[in-house]
């Protein structure tokens, strides 16, 4: 792990600010290299992490998470178009059925190569199975970037909100029935 120059050490204010600091200006240098602003963050965070003095940074910074995280879901709800999920929904529901059925094998049976069991696969690989925040910034980047039209993008929206609206709380929710209904030592870890 990386360490902190000394007189960082003890300043747990000024570890926040340099941490708030570095996001905003690796998010700014990302985007004028015409990358996600995202990704400059996200290696932000793992900059931050990275150092052994900081581990208290992640409590300090709830109450941003809260409010950045609020704005971040309201901004995606207000990219949905309601009438194209309504026209497409039948559109919508097959793909995400499709993409909730690939990454729950994919994920089970990369989980079975590595020495897990069959059931224990299968229910990390349901966890993991809807479609991550993420891939909000990934639709914009491709769409920014002309790589998907602006059907394409609708279409990865309403799948994306589909997936953490209603299919993460149900699969969360059928994961703990399933693991409570297997024998014990049977399922993943508690």
């Amino acid at each position: 792990r990386l360490r902190l120059w000394p007189g960082l050490r003890a300043d747990r204010e000024l570890q926040v600010f340099v941490a708030l600091t570095l996001c905003f200006a690796l998010a700014l240098a990302s985007g004028k290299l015409g990358l996600s602003t995202a990704t400059g963050a996200f290696l932000a965070g793992m900059l931050v992490r990275g150092f052994r003095e900081t581990h208290w940074v992640e409590r300090a910074m709830k109450p941003f998470e809260v409010v950045l995280v609020s704005a971040f879901f309201l901004s995606v709800g207000m990219l949905i178009d309601l009438d194209f999920l309504v026209r497409h929904a039948a559109t919508v529901a097959a793909l995400l059925a499709a993409v909730l059925v690939v990454n729950t094998f994919l994920n089970a049976a990369l989980l079975r190569f590595l020495g897990s069991g069959w059931r224990d696969g299968l229910y990390a690989g349901a966890m993991l199975s809807p479609i991550g925040e993420f891939s909000f910034v990934l639709a914009a980047l491709g769409r920014q970037t002309g790589a998907i039209s602006e059907y394409g993008h609708q279409m990865l929206l309403a799948l994306i909100s589909v997936s953490l609206v209603v299919c993460s709380p149900f699969v969360l929710v059928m994961g703990r029935v399933l693991r409570r209904d297997g024998a014990p030592g049977d399922g993943p870890p508690r």
